[in-house]
């Protein structure tokens, strides 16, 4: 008997859910050191110089009694990214805005509810339990950021658009720091102790929405990367 086409796709939505899962234990393949760029000056850096290149790379795996081969391979693939960006250069400096508006700065972040590894587990949420989970999850973020949470309602994916004030470009260091310190995937993904609910995708408005905007990693839609912009503002 054939599987009509909601099957199917319920099917394949299950094992991406089954292999974010693995992820969760397993690391993603490792980066090819000896092809990075000047691998010699890679190979001869220190944690210290490595320190020095990105602040926020967090050692936490490596700090174990008896450390597991993903968590050293997943720091040397973060620490390969950071050693790569350092000798393209900095690109978003060019872009880098003048000045910080108190006024207006403002982070940006999704709340997002993992509806596919929710339905793996066969976790049952009721739909009028969901608000008050999503609700807790906002509160938790801003309990951990040290910052009221407000939101402007969820996007067409169902991810609740939230955001906070940014006071100065130190408390824009201080939260790149904690982000980055229990980032459960990529450089921003963060837990809210609410099972199924992350947030991710911060990003930075140092003069409001109508300038540029900064991630942690640089990627995505951003016009840059905190770090470099943090830097030649002479925060860091």
């Amino acid at each position: 008997m054939r599987k009509s086409a909601s099957e199917v796709i319920n099917d394949l939505e299950l094992r991406i859910a089954n292999l974010e899962k693995q992820s969760k234990k397993f690391p993603p393949k490792a980066v090819d050191l000896n092809k990075l760029s000047d691998t010699e000056g890679f190979w001869n850096m220190t944690l210290s110089d490595l320190k020095a290149i990105n602040p926020v790379l967090s050692t936490r795996g490596l700090q174990k009694k008896n450390p597991k081969m993903a968590d050293i391979i997943f720091f040397l693939n973060m620490a390969a990214s950071a050693w790569e960006n350092t000798q393209k250069g900095r690109k978003a400096s060019t872009r880098i805005a003048s000045d910080f508006d108190p006024r207006k700065a403002v982070v940006y972040f999704d709340l997002v509810f993992e509806d596919v590894m929710a339905r793996y587990d066969q976790a049952e949420i009721l739909d009028k339990d969901f608000p008050s989970l999503e609700g807790k999850a906002v509160k938790n973020i801003g309990r951990m950021l040290k910052v009221r949470v407000g939101n402007e309602g969820h996007d067409r994916s169902g991810a609740l658009l939230c955001k906070f004030s940014l006071d100065s470009l130190e408390q824009a260091e201080n939260l790149m720091e904690t982000i980055s310190r229990n980032t459960i995937g990529g450089h921003d993904t963060i837990e809210t102790d609410v099972e199924y609910f992350s947030a991710q995708n911060f990003m930075f408005y140092p003069q409001g929405l109508r300038g540029d905007s900064y991630s942690i990693d640089g990627d995505g839609d951003s016009d840059g990367d905190l770090f470099d912009y943090l830097e030649d503002q002479g925060v860091i």
